[in-house]
């Protein structure tokens, strides 16, 4: 059958059909995309309650129970949990002076480790989302002995992605560790990696 013996019409009807499924997903995808930033915001403001809670906790003098940070553990390794911790973070210290968060993020420490080799198997952007809250949030700060976190940074430098490696340097550099910045440089050296 030659294309010009189809009737003009079905190939009219045909463009039409193919013009409605575009509008019908666009459409969709509005309401779904509208859907999943309400169930952000309605997460954030869950963990903005949690974190505070545990904030109080910790200034009483408190311990925070080891449940607490296996349960945050786990809700971590999605993305979309990451990202509504940032965004609780974030509103928690416009509420509070620094240093009323500082000890808890000290904590964050070993949900960060835990998280590492997790991150590790997710695609660029993930990664260099990970390294840039390390840094946000001066996660693993002043920590001299190298350990997961510092080591995962430092592979992150011989990266592809330039936003890997600048989100790993400047974590590096958050971190303080003169010795891990210079072996971060020496291996992108050693892999030819030119980043300014």
């Amino acid at each position: 059958m030659h294309i010009l013996s189809i009737k003009p019409e079905v190939i009219l009807y045909v463009y039409m059909a193919s013009c409605i499924a575009v509008l019908v997903f666009n459409v969709l995808y509005i309401f779904i995309d509208k859907y999943r930033g309400r169930r952000l915001e309605h997460q954030s403001l869950e963990m903005v309650d949690e974190i505070t809670g545990q904030i109080q906790q910790m200034e009483a003098g408190v311990d925070v129970r080891e449940e607490y940070f296996t349960g945050l553990i786990r809700r971590l390794k999605k993305l979309e949990k990451l990202r509504a911790f940032e965004l609780s973070m974030e509103e928690i210290r416009r509420q509070m002076p620094a240093g009323r968060t500082e000890k808890y993020l000290e904590q964050m420490r070993r949900v960060f480790l835990e998280l590492v080799p997790v991150y590790e198997k997710r695609d660029e952007i993930e990664q260099a989302y990970f390294a840039s809250l390390v840094e946000k949030f001066g996660i693993d700060k002043g920590h001299t002995a190298y350990d997961g976190l510092m080591d995962f940074m430092i592979r992150m430098v011989v990266h592809k992605g330039v936003f890997v490696r600048e989100n790993a340097l400047r974590a590096l550099y958050m971190i303080g560790n003169k010795e891990a910045v210079l072996a971060a440089w020496e291996k992108m050296e050693d892999n030819e990696i030119c980043h300014s």
